[in-house]
Formats: C-alpha cells, sequence, structure tokens
C-alpha cells in the first residue's frame, strides 16, 4: 500500500501530486539561492542519504531509513568524499603487516 507524507491543506484532503511537491521544493530551493541541475525533491533525498553516510552511519542503516530493500540501492547514494579519502590515506598502517 501506498503511504501518503504530503496533503492538501483544503477540503478536499487528497494526495498532493509529484509536480505540485517538486514546484514547491525547486522554488524553495531557488528562494534560497540553491543553484544546479538536480534541484527538485529527490535531490533532497540524496542529500539527506549522504549526509547520514558522513555522519558514518552504515549502508545498510541508511538504506533502511530511505525504505530501501537491498544495499545496492543505497549503493548510488553513497559518493566519494574527499576529504574522507584524505583522511584514510594519512592513516599510518606502519606495524600492521
Amino acid at each position: 500500500p501506498e503511504r501518503t507524507l504530503f496533503l492538501t491543506m483544503k477540503a478536499p484532503i487528497r494526495p498532493l501530486s509529484r509536480g505540485v511537491i517538486k514546484g514547491i521544493v525547486f522554488t524553495r530551493l531557488n528562494d534560497l539561492g540553491i543553484k544546479g541541475k538536480r534541484r527538485g525533491p529527490h535531490a533532497l533525498r540524496h542529500a539527506a542519504a549522504q549526509h547520514l553516510l558522513d555522519q558514518g552511519l552504515s549502508m545498510k542503516a541508511v538504506g533502511d531509513y530511505l525504505g530501501h530493500r537491498s544495499t545496492a540501492a543505497t549503493a548510488i547514494y553513497a559518493k566519494v568524499n574527499l576529504n574522507t579519502l584524505r583522511e584514510v590515506a594519512e592513516i599510518n598502517l606502519e606495524g600492521l603487516l
């Protein structure tokens, strides 16, 4: 069954369409001066997922939060974080081998 998150505020109460939600998000991001190709609701989902991954949550935990059934679907949200890669590259591995 489909779960509805956003509803109209006036009767008749019904789910907001994807187009209306996209318009609201696009307008708000535009008002905030946020530019870029991807500025719709899905971009916010990606940003939230990336934020959770950057905070150290596991791929499984983020996938559960997003409602994914497999970690492969969640892996799409994982972007390379250059700062994290630099930190890992600087770890002294001497004595581990």
